[in-house]
């Protein structure tokens, strides 16, 4: 019997892990339309249940990229869950599931 998948990111690490996972889901684009970045997709042979992050930006940097976080999402299989300190004027406040010490 095979155990569940969590995958961990801190600070833009967590935006990678966003934009790997997020590409799992069908018509995900990483970036709005002008915007320009050229990414290869890659799929994981698994589906993890959770993404902890820790202190990540990901919602500025969907705003910079011009993303809708309900275009933009990670699959229904995965939650969010971002750990930061509540002073952090960086990380990701709201549309996740979220801990603050």
């Amino acid at each position: 019997m095979l155990g569940s998948v969590d995958v961990i990111g801190h600070s833009l690490g967590g935006v990678i892990c966003y934009d790997l996972l997020a590409q799992c889901s069908e018509g995900n684009s990483p970036v709005a339309e002008d915007f320009e970045m050229n990414l290869q997709h890659l799929k994981l042979p698994f589906n993890p249940k959770h993404l902890f992050t820790f202190g990540s930006p990901v919602a500025a940097v969907m705003v910079m990229r011009g993303l809708n976080p309900t275009d933009y999402h990670l699959p229904e299989t995965c939650r969010l869950h971002n750990i930061y300190h509540l002073y952090d004027p960086f990380v990701s406040h709201e549309h996740v599931y979220t801990f603050y010490f």
